[in-house]
């Protein structure tokens, strides 16, 4: 019976180390400014580059202006400034964006922002 009992407990242990140990895939992803004003974003990709294509597909002739894995992000443009930032809190990622881009310019609004699943 002892001997049934310890292989219960080392299964158990394995299994238990085995499932802490597996972490969820990165997410990626990106948002894309064009000149005309058009956006783009993307995002829960698993790699940069496709999450970046994939914004810049979005508004034809565009860049990316910011890239982010596994968090929220925010862009927010003005007459003479421009702000970004990123974080777990999406309300929070806005504002912050916003005080980036009002403190080096005028007229800032959020023109994008957007989070990943993880």
């Amino acid at each position: 019976m002892l001997k049934g009992s310890v292989a219960l407990a080392v299964f158990v242990l394995l299994s238990a180390c085995f499932v802490g140990g597996v972490q969820a895939e990165d997410m990626y992803g990106a948002i894309a400014y064009a000149s005309d004003g058009s956006w783009g974003w993307a995002v829960d990709y698993t790699d940069q580059q496709s999450a970046n294509n994939a914004a810049e597909s979005q508004c034809g002739d565009c860049e990316v202006v910011l890239e982010f894995q596994n968090t929220c992000a925010a862009f927010a443009l003005g007459d003479g400034g421009e702000g970004w930032a990123s974080g777990d809190d999406p309300e929070e990622v806005q504002y912050a964006a916003l005080d980036a881009c009002s403190s080096v310019g005028t007229d800032c609004e959020v023109k994008n922002w957007a989070c990943t699943s993880r």
